[in-house]
C-alpha cells in the first residue's frame, strides 16, 4: 500500500505541474491545488490560511476547497485569533508539520484551539507551513483525510508550489500599484483627473460624484466636501444644453459598455464659463446601482475671451 500511494504521489505531482501550467491566474491556480490536495488525501476541506494585516497574530481563511456535501467554514473562519494556533505556530516555526489523528489530548493542551476544531467537525487533519525567509506568512491542510493520514508529503509540496505562486502574485500587485502610482503622477502632471458616479435607480438623492484632487481643482470642489454633495457641486455648473449633452453620454455608456467621450460648457464659480472634456464608461450595473467611471480635462481655458487681433502686416513702400 505504501509502494502504491508513492507511486499516486509522483503521478500527481505531474498533474499538479500540468494543471498549474494552464492556469492564467492566481486564483485560478490556488483553487487547483487545493482541489488535487483536497481529492488526494480524500479530505472534507483543503484551505490555505493568511495572516491578517490589519490585527497581527490573527488569521484568516482566503481560499477553501470542499469536497461534495461538506459544509462550508471559510466565513467563519475570517478572525482566528492567536491563541486557536499558538501551539500551531511553535510547531510551523520549526518546520514542522501539524498532523492530528485525534482531537481528545488537544482538549488538554489548548481548549480554545479544540473548540476551534471541533465547530468545525474535524476529528484529524494534516497542515503545514508556509516559510519564507524562516518567517511562517500562511499554511495549508485537509480537513479529515482518509487515505495517507500520516504522511505530510503532499501538502508540503503543494506548499512549494503555493509559495511560487504567492511570490509571482506579490511581484505582479507591486508592479501594477506601481504603474498605476506613476500614471497617476503622470496624469496630474498633465492636467487630467479621474473620477467616478454611482447613480441610484431609485432616488437621485443616492447620486454621487468621486473626484481625485486633479477634478477637484478642475471643479473647485472643496477636500472635505461628500460624494453626494460633490455631485450636487458639479451639477449646480450644468445648464440645460450641458445636462443634455451629459445624459445623453451616459445612456450611452450605459447602453453600449463602451467609452465615450463628451466635450461640454460647465460654470466655474470663479472662472465663469469652461470646456470640460469627459471620458467614461460603464464599471457596474447592479439592481442598487450603477456605476461609471472615466477621466476629465479642461478643453479649452479661454472660453468666452475673444481671440487676440493678429498685427497687421507692414505694407511695402
Amino acid at each position: 500500500r505504501s509502494a502504491q500511494e508513492r507511486l499516486a504521489f509522483a503521478e500527481k505531482i505531474t498533474e499538479y505541474t500540468a494543471a498549474l501550467a494552464e492556469c492564467e491566474d492566481y486564483r485560478s491556480s490556488v483553487q487547483k491545488m487545493l482541489a488535487a490536495m483536497g481529492s488526494f488525501y480524500q479530505a472534507d476541506r483543503a484551505y490555505l490560511f493568511e495572516p491578517r494585516a490589519d490585527r497581527r497574530g490573527h488569521w484568516y481563511n482566503s481560499f477553501e476547497w470542499c469536497a461534495v456535501g461538506v459544509q462550508p467554514q471559510r466565513e467563519k473562519l475570517q478572525d482566528v485569533p492567536p491563541e486557536a494556533v499558538s501551539r500551531w505556530m511553535k510547531i510551523f516555526e520549526e518546520g514542522r508539520s501539524v498532523i492530528l489523528l485525534n482531537l481528545d489530548p488537544v482538549r488538554d493542551q489548548n481548549l480554545t484551539e479544540w473548540r476551534t476544531l471541533t465547530s468545525q467537525g474535524i476529528q484529524r487533519l494534516i497542515a503545514s507551513p508556509l516559510r519564507r525567509g524562516g518567517r511562517v506568512v500562511g499554511f495549508i491542510g485537509v480537513d479529515n483525510p482518509r487515505t495517507s493520514i500520516h504522511d505530510d508529503t503532499q501538502v508540503r509540496v503543494l506548499g512549494s508550489f503555493l509559495l511560487t505562486q504567492m511570490r509571482a502574485e506579490r511581484s505582479e500587485q507591486r508592479y501594477k500599484a506601481l504603474l498605476r502610482e506613476n500614471n497617476d503622477v503622470l496624469l496630474g502632471q498633465l492636467l487630467v483627473g479621474q473620477w467616478m458616479m454611482s447613480c441610484s435607480p431609485r432616488r437621485d438623492q443616492d447620486n454621487t460624484f468621486l473626484p481625485d484632487p486633479v477634478t477637484r481643482q478642475m471643479l473647485a470642489i472643496p477636500e472635505n466636501l461628500p460624494p453626494r454633495a460633490c455631485f450636487a457641486r458639479w451639477m449646480a455648473g450644468l445648464d440645460k444644453e450641458a445636462c443634455q449633452q451629459l445624459e445623453e453620454a451616459f445612456e450611452q455608456m450605459f447602453r453600449t459598455a463602451r467609452a465615450v467621450r463628451v466635450v461640454y460648457r460647465w460654470n466655474h464659480p470663479e472662472k465663469g464659463p469652461v470646456l470640460l472634456r469627459f471620458s467614461g464608461i460603464l464599471v457596474a450595473n447592479t439592481a442598487q446601482t450603477v456605476r461609471f467611471r472615466g477621466y476629465c480635462s479642461q478643453a479649452d481655458r479661454t472660453l468666452g475671451l475673444k481671440p487676440k487681433q493678429k498685427p497687421n502686416a507692414p505694407q511695402r513702400e
